[in-house]
C-alpha cells in the first residue's frame, strides 16, 4: 500500500515531466491534510478571471459615457455663455439709452445745435459726448425736401457704438 508521501512524490515527478513538456501542468496545485492527497483548482478556471462574467463596466462603456457626459456639459455651458453674452449686450443698451434719448430731446429743443457734429451733455455727471451725423433727407427725383420751416434732415446720434435715427427739420439760420 501506499503512502500519502508516495502519492505526493508521484504526483509530483508527474507535475515536473508535464512543466517539462510545455503543457500547463503549472497551474495544477495539490495538498495534503489528513493524510489524503486533494487536488486544488487550477486558478485558469477560476469563475471570477473568466471573461465577460466580472462586475463593472468595460473601456469601452466608459468611454462611450465620457463622450455623452462631455458633450452635454458642453451644450449646457454653451447656452450659458450665449445668455450671459446677451444680459451684458442688454445692460450695455440699458446704460447708453437714455444718453441718446436726452440728446435726441436736447436736438428736438435746438435743432440749430445739430450741426455742430458732437453734443456733450453737462446735465449727466460724467458729461458724455454724442456725436450727431446729418444726411439731408431728399424726395423721390432726388430733390431736397425744403419748407418755410427749414431743410428736413435724418439725425444718427452715436455714444459707445450705439445709434439712435429720428428726422429733424433744422431752420434756416437769420442772417440779421
Amino acid at each position: 500500500m501506499r503512502t500519502g508521501g508516495d502519492i505526493l512524490d508521484y504526483w509530483q515527478d508527474q507535475y515536473s515531466s508535464e512543466r517539462r513538456q510545455g503543457n500547463r501542468a503549472d497551474m495544477i496545485q495539490f495538498k495534503i491534510s489528513a493524510g489524503c492527497l486533494t487536488w486544488l483548482r487550477p486558478r485558469a478556471v477560476d469563475k471570477s478571471l473568466r471573461l465577460g462574467s466580472s462586475p463593472g463596466f468595460t473601456l469601452l462603456e466608459v468611454l462611450v459615457s465620457l463622450i455623452l457626459g462631455t458633450l452635454i456639459v458642453g451644450g449646457v455651458m454653451g447656452v450659458i455663455s450665449v445668455s450671459l453674452q446677451f444680459m451684458q449686450r442688454v445692460d450695455a443698451k440699458t446704460a447708453v439709452q437714455p444718453v441718446l434719448e436726452a440728446a435726441a430731446q436736447e436736438l428736438l429743443m435746438f435743432p440749430e445745435r445739430a450741426k455742430e457734429g458732437a453734443l456733450t451733455l453737462s446735465q449727466f455727471p460724467d458729461r458724455p459726448r454724442v456725436d450727431i451725423t446729418l444726411f439731408i433727407v431728399k424726395d423721390q427725383d432726388g430733390y431736397e425736401i425744403n419748407s418755410s420751416a427749414g431743410q428736413l434732415y435724418q439725425v444718427q446720434l452715436s455714444y459707445r457704438k450705439n445709434l439712435l435715427e429720428f428726422s429733424l427739420i433744422i431752420p434756416p439760420l437769420d442772417e440779421s
